[in-house]
Formats: structure tokens, sequence, C-alpha cells
């Protein structure tokens, strides 16, 4: 007499059947389960990273982005756009003029090159300076650092890098936590200089 309980016993064929189902499911089983602890590898690293940035080591929510001596304002706003970044308001300079102090040569008329300068082309206004450098010129906003010392050494004029003065470098928004994931991103481009956490203000700007 068959004492097998029908409601748990299987033909070969369907056994095989059920078996066959059980192995196709499994790869879809580990792949969840390896997808499941990569999320939860990946909350908790960025629970860590927000943590330092709540905890005051630096700004939530901010980057500072340095481009090399050839780029230009303009170029660094396209270059974020690309990246659907934004800046943050704590930009307060951005929009000043760049400028340079300067001297001339002992043998050279400081009115004359004066005035050769200010038919440059991208000089807003040169004038004189009652300072250590006795001139200085204001340049059109979108001009990189070198595009300026091309113009100085034009005129064989004596400065020091000091003495340049250019909004170089960009506040910028991302989401709090990924900060330190997105300066080694945007590290990788030729034209960024560096990018850092932004330890200079603090709390965040609205």
């Amino acid at each position: 007499m068959n004492n097998q309980n029908p409601s748990t016993s299987f033909p070969p064929k369907a056994r095989l059947a059920r078996g066959g189902r059980i192995k196709a499911f499994a790869p879809i089983a580990i792949i969840l389960i390896i997808v499941g602890v990569l999320v939860v590898a990946g909350g908790a690293y960025y629970f860590l990273l927000f943590t330092s940035c709540q905890n005051g080591e630096y700004v939530c929510g901010q980057i500072i982005v340095n481009f090399n001596n050839n780029f230009k304002k303009s170029d660094a706003l396209v270059f974020f756009q690309k990246l659907d970044l934004q800046l943050d308001s704590a930009n307060y300079f951005m929009d000043e003029s760049p400028s340079a102090f300067f001297s001339v040569k002992e043998q050279d008329s400081l009115e004359f090159i004066l005035s050769e300068l200010n038919k440059e082309p991208e000089v807003k206004k040169c004038y004189e300076n009652p300072g250590i450098r006795p001139a200085v010129c204001d340049f059109k906003n979108d001009i990189t650092e070198n595009e300026i010392k091309k113009i100085l050494d034009k005129y064989q004029l004596l400065y020091n890098d000091d003495d340049i003065y250019i909004w170089d470098y960009y506040v910028v928004k991302v989401k709090p936590g990924t900060e330190k994931q997105w300066i080694e991103d945007l590290k990788e481009y030729s034209e960024v200089e560096s990018a850092t956490l932004n330890y200079i203000s603090y709390p965040t700007s609205q």
C-alpha cells in the first residue's frame, strides 16, 4: 500500500521540472543578494561621509573647483553645465573684474604705457595706483591669467604672479554626502587643476 502524501509526492518528471525551475532562479537570487550587499555598503559609505560633513569638518553640499590658467569663466560655466552642476551662492566675487598691478622699467614712460594698454581690447581700464606698484589694469571678466600675463609681457612690465587677481576657483553645489566622490571624478579632467572640500566657510550658504 502506498502511504505517500499526495500533496508532497511528485511524479519523476514533475520533480525534475521543479528542480529545474529552482536551478534557473539560483543565479537571479545570487545577483539580487550581491546587489543588496552593494546597496547596503554604499549606503554606509555615504552615511559616514555625511556624518563627517555634519560634524563641521567641511561644508556640506559644497566643493571647490580650480581650473588651469588657460580656462575662462565662460569655459567653466559650460563645463559645470555639462555635468549638471550648479554654482553655489558663495561665489561672491565671481563678477569682479580681474586686475593686475605692475611697474614699468625706469627708462619707460608710465603715462605712455598706460595710454597704449587702454587700447588693448581685453582691457577695461588702466590707471595710476598710489601703492607699491604704481599702476593697475582692470580687465574684462572673461579672460584667463595667461592672457593677462601675455599683455603685461608685451609691454615688458614688471610684476609677480601675486600681483594678478583673478577669480580662478568656483564653489559648486553637490548632494550632501557625495562631496568626496565628486572630487575624485573631477580630478580625472585635464582642465581641472584641483578639486577640494570647502573648509573655508561654514555653515553652507542657502
